[in-house]
């Protein structure tokens, strides 16, 4: 299993994308699903919730895996 973001942390846009905006990646030899989100807050807030996102992500994929 493997995890990956990317994103604009901010304060401001980036290459067309606002602040907040995020795509995180959960990839297994099977799949690879992609999730976008857009979060509300200063760069570390962005990326406190990316990395809480990313790991509810991870859970939800390796319990699907499991079911």
């Amino acid at each position: 299993m493997s995890v990956s973001v990317t994103g604009v942390g901010g304060p401001g846009p980036e290459e067309g994308f606002p602040a907040g905006s995020v795509f995180i990646s959960v990839g297994s030899r099977c799949t690879v699903r992609t999730f976008p989100h857009t979060f509300s807050g200063s760069p570390e807030e962005v990326v406190s919730l990316t990395t809480l996102q990313a790991l509810t992500h991870l859970k939800d994929v390796l319990l699907e895996k499991d079911a």
